[in-house]
């Protein structure tokens, strides 16, 4: 026969071409929609361990703030059990009138009151028993003489506080909050850094301080306006929830400063 012969197609003739172009690009959309759905398995993971974290750090503030009105409660039996004998006394007026100096910070007074020293007496109040500390004082910030001031304090002689009448340097805990604008933590006195170069170490020392948190009082506003630093008289580090608390205080507190009720 003189007709043509079929040929059978072989594997290197075909054209592939456009099919393969076409599993390619689905090859890639499968494993772009597989690295997505890693990327929100991951963002799932992390949202979830971020609400962990928070119910756990709302126990711990709650249970801390138990602990707080437990020993706030402790404390007010024992004053009035002290009290007693001075009522017997017939000086009920002078007791009275000295704790209506001392506004509690998260009293309905407190938010009429307008001039510093009450606003600071307050504030420190509730710092030191939010913070469960041994004494503290808040210093504000005075720029004819370009540092700090103290405006209340409590727990301290004289010599604590001739020696901080005004601060004006780094080498101390409020100094260096002051200097730097950052809350300032000192564990343990006798081994800071923060003391070093100068006798404030020994002054505070012979106050029977041992652990120190300075915290800066700011105002959007305004900028700074003071310090606040709650002492006790043990080497100390506040927990996560005692430090947010503080923080918390600080922030009011300094509000209330910038802005007082008119």
């Amino acid at each position: 026969m003189t007709g043509l012969q079929a040929v059978a197609p072989t594997w290197d003739s075909v054209d592939f071409g456009p099919v393969s172009e076409r599993v390619d690009r689905i090859e890639r959309l499968i494993a772009h929609a597989q690295d997505k759905r890693v990327e929100a398995a991951q963002r799932v993971s992390v949202a979830r361990r971020a609400r962990e974290n928070a119910a756990r750090e709302r126990a711990d503030t709650e249970r801390w703030l138990g602990e707080v009105r437990a020993d706030r409660q402790a404390r007010r039996r024992d004053a009035a059990d002290r009290a007693g004998p001075l009522l017997d006394a017939g000086v009920a007026d002078s007791v009275s009138a000295g704790r209506r100096r001392r506004l509690m910070f998260f009293d309905a007074d407190f938010c009429m009151v307008s001039d510093p020293a009450s606003i600071t007496t307050a504030l420190l109040d509730a710092a030191i028993a939010l913070g469960r500390a041994d004494r503290g004082n808040i210093q504000l910030f005075d720029p004819d003489r370009g540092g700090l001031r103290i405006a209340a304090q409590q727990g301290f002689e004289s010599e604590f506080l001739n020696f901080f009448d005004v601060v004006d340097d780094d080498r101390s805990a409020c100094g260096m909050a002051l200097a730097q604008l950052r809350t300032v933590q000192v564990e343990d006195v006798t081994r800071a850094a923060v003391f070093d170069g100068g006798p404030a170490r020994d002054v505070v020392l012979g106050a029977g301080v041992r652990a120190v948190r300075s915290i800066p009082l700011v105002d959007d506003e305004l900028g700074l306006i003071g310090v606040m630093s709650v002492h006790y008289g043990r080497p100390h580090r506040p927990a996560q929830v005692e430090q947010n608390i503080l923080a918390v205080v600080a922030a009011a507190g300094a509000r209330r400063l910038a802005h007082p009720p008119r």
